[in-house]
Order: structure tokens, then sequence, then C-alpha cells
């Protein structure tokens, strides 16, 4: 054990538990990603000292495949099975993160310079520190938003956000002037995430939209969320697509559309 991982492993926490939460960006989004892949090849390290490159590669390889939609069958086998249940946002732009392996590789090979950050004078086994650094490694947490965009939708958009100066009444009854009927989504419960801070926050769900009388769409799900008052956000969410649809660039292609056209439709009939 040395100061780097205790110090990347606290900024960890910090960042995933508070930063996210007080001053949600870009910053705070990627730091947990600079941060978990410096820092991870170094538990693997101490679990097998002689393969320092291949824990680097491993680590790189998984955090691939985890940011992609290929680890959602293990997630979901994950959560079907385990009390606590674990999440991730599929966002391509947190392989920048990727760039600090090297950095991460030439730390772990200068072993006689980092000699001096090891933890000499401090006699403490190794497992009280390892044990909790499981825990933060898998208990790391999303952006804020997340807890506004999760949906049960097939077709989920990422981050779909609408700005209103109007109060939540008031954007649905904007909806209902324009004859679009939407109603609370009993999927969901009002805050379920237990955000006492927030004024409101509320799911919906739209059974079906026709724009231009050329496309229909169906089971869009949105959230809205008031933080002061006559202020709201729209999260967009969801819709469902056909379940014949399996190509995963098929249904990027998919939701870089509709996405833009909900938007779009949204706030031409709302703002």
């Amino acid at each position: 054990m040395n100061y780097i991982f205790i110090i990347g492993i606290i900024l960890l926490f910090v960042n995933d538990h508070f930063f996210k939460w007080e001053f949600s960006n870009w910053i705070t989004g990627k730091l947990s990603d600079f941060v978990g892949l410096m820092i991870f090849p170094f538990f693997l390290t101490f679990l097998f000292p002689k393969m320092i490159k291949w824990n680097v590669i491993f680590t790189g390889v998984f955090f691939i495949f985890w940011k992609s939609p290929l680890s959602q069958s293990f997630i979901d086998f994950y959560n079907s099975i385990s009390f606590i249940e674990i999440t991730r946002v599929v966002d391509y732009s947190d392989y920048i993160a990727l760039s600090i392996l090297p950095i991460s590789y030439y730390s772990l090979k200068k072993v006689l310079i980092l000699n001096k950050l090891h933890f000499d004078k401090i006699s403490i086994s190794p497992i009280i520190i390892l044990l909790p650094s499981i825990v933060v490694f898998m208990a790391t947490s999303p952006p804020y938003w997340h807890r506004f965009t999760y949906t049960d939708g097939n077709l989920r958009f990422f981050r779909n956000k609408v700005n209103l100066k109007m109060s939540q009444q008031e954007v649905l009854k904007k909806l209902e002037q324009n004859n679009i009927k939407a109603y609370i989504d009993t999927s969901f419960k009002n805050n379920p995430y237990g955000d006492n801070h927030l004024k409101e926050i509320g799911f919906y769900k739209i059974d079906e939209i026709i724009i231009d009388k050329k496309d229909t769409v169906r089971d869009l799900k949105f959230s809205l969320i008031s933080f002061k008052k006559n202020k709201t956000e729209v999260y967009l969410n969801s819709i469902n697509i056909s379940e014949d649809i399996k190509e995963e660039d098929v249904k990027d292609e998919l939701r870089k559309y509709y996405k833009k056209l909900m938007r779009k439709y949204i706030i031409e009939r709302i703002k």
C-alpha cells in the first residue's frame, strides 16, 4: 500500500458521493473514471504482484466492456442475484480516461521511486484498506441527473433535457392544450430516491405521439423536476421500439434520431 493508492481511493469516494452531487459537471463526471483507472491496477497488483502489465491491460479492457452496451447482460444478471443493484451510464466520451493507464503502468514499474511513498513507518494490514476499497470501487455513483432518467423503455436517451421557466403544472397544462395526454407513470413512485431537497419530482408517460403525420412514437417516458419555484427540468428518458430490432448500431441511429425529434417536438409545444 502507498500514498498514491490511498489518496486515489479517498478522492474516488469523495467525488462519487459529494462532488458529483454538489458540483455536477464534466470535470466531476470524468474525474472518477480517471482516478479509478489510475488506482485499479494498483489494487490488482497487490493481488497479483508479478503481473503488472496484465493488470493494466485487464483494467483497460474491462473499462471498455463496462462502458459499452455489451455489459448490460452482466449487469442484469448481477442485479438479479444481488441485494444492492449496480448501474452505469453508457457514455463513449468516458473512454478518454483510458489515457491515464500509461501513467499508472509507469508508476507501478518505478518501484524504487515509489518506495518513498510507501507506508514504512505505519504498521497496518493491507486487508484493512483493501476491503473498504472494494466497496468504494463498487459503490461509485452516477451523476445526480441519473436519478431522474432511470427508465424501463427499450430505447433510452442520454440526458435529453429541456429547461423551462414554468411550473410542472404549467408544463402538463401546455401538453394538454396541444392534445397530448400525459399521466403519472405508475412504474415509479414520486421521489423514489429520497431527495428531500427537491420540491417536486414526477415520472410521466405519454402512450402515443404522432409527429407530422408520419412518425408514431409510443410510450414516451419523461420526468419533471423542480429545483426552484416556476423552474422545471424536463428529462425525456425513453420510448419503446420494436423488440425485433436487436442490432446495437441500428438502435444507436434510432436513438440519435428520436432524441432530436422528441426534443424539438416538446419544445415547440411547451415553450
